[in-house]
């Protein structure tokens, strides 16, 4: 017998409600209530014949711990686990991460689509897979950040995040391990390594972030700032561990407990978060604007469309539309005569996919003899 698992003081911080939720889900039903003292629950097992239980409904009720003593040995028989398994899932998960020196993170997964805890392995190995490169994405995003901080230059992170794998051993440092599973709707603990194997708090952090990024949902403000820190390969990771959610229609909470104080918490996506979230992401983008003269020749012009084709005198080509002001106010465009314009360039970057577009407008534009037309003189 595991003296810890009967320790007063790890069984006295116990919730009944808890205790009462962890019978619920395992299929016991509450069978009557003793005033506001007690309750008395009880489970038939084709196998073992009839279980009783007697809950206590206060955690200060002078019998408190030896109850609940019973109550483990009798959820070991009935329920086939060892005591630490039960009280592990009973416990707070803080206390169950500072007791066993790791981070654990509950993680509980509920398919509509399918029965009970029922989970479908294809879209189940999808996810978790996509869970451990999301917690790699993010380790290295963060580890990266720490040695740019003095640099303070963004594009020289993204191109070391661009070209760098993640090394084995920071790989290693982040693994996280299936330590158990448990009832309600599809759930299983994960644990990472050991904490007297691990040199840094990059995998405290990068729980932080990860779980930092489920509760912000689809808040597309709070989303974009979270995901532009990352910068754009880690965040694709994030954005990859999302589509496998929806892909599957999975709902997702997570609660995570860990051995540094002021660390922990919970969160919870729904399939319609996860999808308003994709959403977003999916037109998160920066633009950038910059005017420049050019001298050349229009080669196309559409007067009802205002779409141009314009040749600068070094055989660069740029394709866009003429802003109303810049129209000639004869109604002409002459095509193929020298020109002098003022092109505006808007540079579209979207954040996710790295696509980028340019687009080129004429907000001024001037033929040899005639008044220049649009809102700048390039004369001026």
């Amino acid at each position: 017998m595991n003296s810890m698992v009967f320790a007063p003081d790890i069984i006295k911080d116990l919730s009944p409600s808890k205790i009462a939720d962890y019978l619920r889900d395992h299929d016991w039903y509450e069978q009557e209530k003793i005033s506001s003292k007690a309750s008395i629950w009880v489970k038939n097992c084709d196998s073992d014949g009839a279980f009783e239980i007697l809950l206590p409904l206060r955690s200060d009720a002078p019998d408190f711990v030896r109850r609940v003593i019973e109550i483990l040995e009798t959820l070991e028989v009935s329920e086939r686990l060892s005591k630490s398994q039960i009280l592990d899932e009973l416990t707070d998960v803080n206390q169950v991460a500072r007791r066993i020196g790791r981070e654990v993170i509950k993680f509980a997964l509920s398919f509509p689509n399918y029965y009970g805890s029922e989970a479908p392995i294809s879209s189940l190995g999808s996810i978790l897979s996509s869970l451990q490169d999301t917690i790699n994405g993010i380790a290295q995003s963060l580890a990266i950040q720490e040695i740019m901080t003095r640099e303070q230059n963004s594009a020289v992170m993204d191109a070391k995040l661009a070209r760098k794998k993640i090394s084995p051993d920071l790989a290693r440092e982040m693994e996280l391990s299936a330590f158990g599973s448990f009832k309600g709707s599809f759930g299983l603990k994960l644990v990472s390594a050991p904490a007297n194997l691990i040199e840094s708090n990059l995998v405290p952090n990068s729980l932080k972030e990860f779980i930092d990024l489920i509760r912000v949902g689809s808040e597309v403000e709070e989303l974009r700032g979270h995901l532009f820190k990352l910068r754009s390969k880690s965040a694709r990771k994030y954005v990859k561990f999302l589509k496998s959610l929806a892909n599957s229609n999975a709902g997702l909470y997570v609660e995570w407990g860990s051995i540094q104080a002021s660390y922990g918490g919970s969160a919870r996506l729904t399939v319609e978060a996860t999808k308003d979230a994709l959403r977003a992401i999916k037109e998160m983008k920066t633009e950038s604007v910059r005017d420049f003269r050019a001298s050349g020749r229009l080669t196309q012009g559409d007067i009802k469309t205002k779409h141009f084709k314009f040749e600068d005198d070094q055989d660069n080509e740029y394709v866009g539309y003429i802003n109303d002001d810049a129209m000639p106010s004869s109604g002409i465009l002459s095509l193929n005569q020298d020109c002098e314009i003022m092109l505006q360039e808007k540079t579209i970057n979207f954040f996710i996919t790295d696509k980028v577009e340019t687009r080129y407008t004429i907000t001024s534009l001037s033929f040899p003899g005639q008044t220049v037309t649009g809102q700048t003189s390039l004369f001026s």
